[in-house]
């Protein structure tokens, strides 16, 4: 029952976070990435990826930004389902309000299948459960490498 609450509150995240996207709301988003080839002795968590990444882009303002329609659509497509132990992560999303403060993140290990939301662990499900690591990849994997 726990890992089922757990999947619950985090995809409530990402539906938030779209829907804020989707209405404006975000305005910042920063995309930090650690190269699968670089090694690390330890599991690289959330905090370790925001602190120590080795590429950084940020969209300054989302809201009039080519990328936001097609990351709203990534973003409704993401299902998340709870998972009792943390991963590697190698990409991370994090969400900004106008005022600064935190909307949400979202990470990914080097599959796209496995991740967190904030910094509960996550299995990323559903048909279309990539698509927004996809959309990291497709937009931003060829100058993050």
């Amino acid at each position: 029952m726990e890992a089922k609450a757990g999947g619950d509150q985090a995809q409530s995240v990402v539906n938030a976070i779209e829907k804020a996207l989707e209405n404006y709301q975000v305005f910042k988003v920063e995309i930090v990435q650690v190269p699968g080839y670089v090694e690390s002795p330890i599991r690289i968590d959330s905090k370790r990826l925001e602190d120590h990444f080795v590429y950084k882009v940020t969209i300054g303002d989302i809201r009039g930004n080519p990328y936001r329609t097609d990351l709203v659509a990534a973003l409704k497509s993401l299902t998340t389902e709870s998972r009792e132990t943390p991963v590697d992560l190698r990409w991370g999303l994090i969400f900004y309000n106008e005022d600064g403060t935190r909307a949400g993140s979202i990470y990914f290990d080097r599959s796209g299948r496995h991740g967190a939301v904030n910094d509960e662990p996550m299995n990323f499900d559903g048909i279309w459960s990539n698509s927004l690591f996809n959309w990291l990849k497709d937009n931003f994997g060829s100058c993050l490498r």
